[in-house]
């Protein structure tokens, strides 16, 4: 015989499960709400602090003195903070040095003057009130975030055309039209009152980004045509270059997206840096050039005068040999990059076959150092 028991009632105790439940949820979507906010104002600070430091640097690098945390502080505390305001206090703005193994560094005796000084570290702070935190015995929270800022120089850039300017040549020009020299492209550093006399550079300067006749150029033999990506790198480590007169031709006339893209297939980044090696293309390649520049400059049939010069960013070589075990596929003719600059291309000149142009700058973006160059920029490093 089987005895049957009934259950009770189960209506108390569903409600019990579903008030506890809901407790749960409500307590999880107060949790993601507060944290959320926190988020938030993290992000902010962040903001804050990346623009008082570049602020600072940027100060620090005219003046040199306490000017740069003044600038610092009003930059970080007018940033916008949802709630409430940018918590940035002088003592929160630090004078120093960075290097990529040792990170920042303070200044001894956190002097603004000291020539020792090439970052600024600032902090900045906001106590974030929870919405729903208090109820559990948490009101709010305390939120911050650090950036460095450091001066340094620029090393490369992206966007670069496949021709490669001896650096000798430009100093010619230098010395020509603003005295000074003779100087040796292989031993001799840009100064910055270099770059501000070449800035002031027209068509009236002209320089041939690359030659059409062997011997009018530095090193007999090279048109200045190169392959992308470099064949080695500054650091030694070796790259693969594109190859035909084809890629040559796009990476003349394409668009920057194109030249990356190029580059990329090549399974290589898109920055040429100073001290890369860059392998010539072989042959004079005019066909391809002359269609490269024609689409660079958007002209048609026999036209090959650009109707406004047109800015391009170009490698400047100073040593013309084998790249570091690379004799094979160089023949002794690529060339090691000195630095990056920027030209104005002017036309193609059919009697000698020469691209022509100017210089305008050095390239200022695609590669970064804190060691002293020609062209100062200022970068974020944390």
């Amino acid at each position: 015989m089987t005895m049957g028991i009934k259950l009770a009632n189960r209506r108390g105790m569903t409600l019990i499960l579903m008030a506890f439940m809901l407790t749960a949820m409500i307590g999880i979507s107060a949790f993601a709400v507060d944290f959320g906010r926190m988020y938030l104002f993290r992000n902010e600070l962040h903001s804050a602090a990346d623009a008082a430091a570049l602020a600072g640097m940027f100060r620090e690098n005219q003046s040199h003195n306490t000017d740069a945390r003044d600038t610092a502080v009003a930059y970080g505390t007018n940033a916008p903070l949802a709630g409430g305001a940018v918590g940035l206090a002088s003592s929160d703005v630090i004078p120093g040095s960075w290097t990529p193994a040792g990170g920042f560094v303070p200044d001894p005796g956190l002097d603004w003057t000291s020539a020792n000084v090439d970052a600024v570290q600032v902090t900045t702070r906001y106590t974030g009130p929870f919405i729903f935190g208090r109820f559990f015995g948490v009101p709010s929270h305390n939120v911050s975030a650090t950036a460095v800022a450091v001066r340094g120089s620029a090393t490369g850039a992206t966007c670069a055309r496949p021709w490669a300017v001896p650096y000798q040549l430009l100093l010619n020009a230098l010395a020509t039209y603003y005295g000074g020299g003779p100087y040796d492209g292989t031993t001799y550093n840009l100064t910055a009152t270099d770059v501000s006399h070449l800035a002031t550079m027209t068509s009236a300067n002209p320089v041939s980004l690359k030659i059409g006749d062997n011997s009018a150029g530095v090193t007999n033999g090279n048109f200045y045509g190169v392959e992308l990506p470099p064949i080695v790198y500054a650091n030694g480590t070796a790259g693969n270059p594109w190859s035909g007169g084809n890629t040559y031709r796009d990476g003349i006339g394409g668009t920057c997206a194109q030249i990356t893209a190029a580059m990329a297939a090549q399974g290589e980044g898109p920055t040429i840096s100073d001290g890369d090696w860059l392998a010539p293309e072989n042959g004079n390649m005019k066909g391809p050039t002359k269609q490269g520049l024609q689409d660079l400059c958007g002209l048609t049939g026999s036209n090959y005068t650009c109707p406004t010069p047109v800015r391009v960013t170009v490698g400047m070589w100073d040593i013309a040999g084998n790249a570091p075990g690379q004799s094979a596929g160089c023949g002794g003719k690529c060339f090691h990059i000195k630095y990056m600059g920027v030209f104005y291309v002017t036309g193609y000149d059919t009697g000698t076959d020469a691209v022509t142009g100017y210089f305008s700058t050095m390239a200022a973006s695609g590669g970064f150092t804190t060691s002293p160059g020609p062209i100062t920029t200022i970068a974020l490093v944390k």
